[in-house]
């Protein structure tokens, strides 16, 4: 939820799992690079579903893409005229009924289809496979993103208790906030929290229910600190005051 990192951010809590905005950012980013850049955006009727499609709206809007066409759960004919049929459902009401049913084919993505996310259990770069292999051999399944983004958070306090030297809480908070932080997290580079909401910089994998399709950022989207920052909010327009 992105209000957790602006609006009801707190100083002594650090978000490691990625926000909406950036998981809509980091699918934008593949679609404007591959030149799909007319969406058609079907989303559900709950609250989280109305988030994420206010995620894409603004991905739209930041990264260049159009919106042609928005229709609250079922597709319509609107979809033949577009790129890509967007789908923001996290309810998992319908989402799933959407790939190959739209009249015209398109490429779905959202909530199915091509979807963002902050681990993939296919993924096998950087070392993913020993993770993946060991999650497997002591759980019985593929690692998610909430494994993930559980594992991360627990590196993150050993790292910071070994180079604090010790288990105080506001030592080692002042050291996740330092320069001189820093993990390695199977994403291919290494990964820091953000000073102005203390979001953890990280990928965004793209894929479907089997394999990797990419990795954003992507190539081109550039950023004057870190192009991870080309995902969610930015500084310029936080609305985080840490408390």
């Amino acid at each position: 939820d992105d209000s957790l990192r602006e609006e009801e951010c707190r100083a002594n809590i650090f978000h490691t799992i990625p926000t909406r905005s950036m998981l809509a950012d980091g699918l934008a980013q593949y679609l404007i690079w591959k030149q799909w850049r007319r969406w058609v955006l079907i989303y559900g009727s709950h609250e989280r579903d109305q988030l994420f499609a206010e995620a894409l709206r603004r991905a739209a809007t930041r990264f260049g893409g159009e919106i042609v066409g928005e229709k609250e759960f079922k597709d319509t004919g609107t979809a033949r005229r577009t790129d890509v049929v967007l789908v923001a459902d996290e309810s998992e009401v319908f989402g799933t009924y959407v790939p190959f049913r739209t009249w015209t084919p398109r490429p779905v993505a959202g909530t199915a289809g091509l979807t963002p996310s902050a681990w993939h259990p296919a993924s096998e770069q950087w070392g993913g496979t020993q993770i993946q292999n060991r999650f497997a051999k002591a759980n019985g399944r593929r690692m998610v993103s909430k494994d993930m983004a559980a594992w991360t958070a627990v590196r993150i306090l050993g790292e910071a208790a070994t180079r604090t030297q010790g288990a105080d809480p506001r030592k080692m908070a002042d050291f996740i906030r330092s320069d001189d932080f820093s993990i390695a997290a199977f994403k291919g580079q290494k990964l820091t929290f953000r000073k102005w909401n203390q979001q953890l910089r990280q990928p965004i994998f793209l894929g479907d229910g089997r394999s990797v399709v990419s990795t954003s950022p992507q190539e081109g989207f550039l950023h004057q600190v870190s192009e991870l920052d080309t995902l969610g909010v930015d500084e310029p327009e936080t609305k985080c005051v840490l408390k």
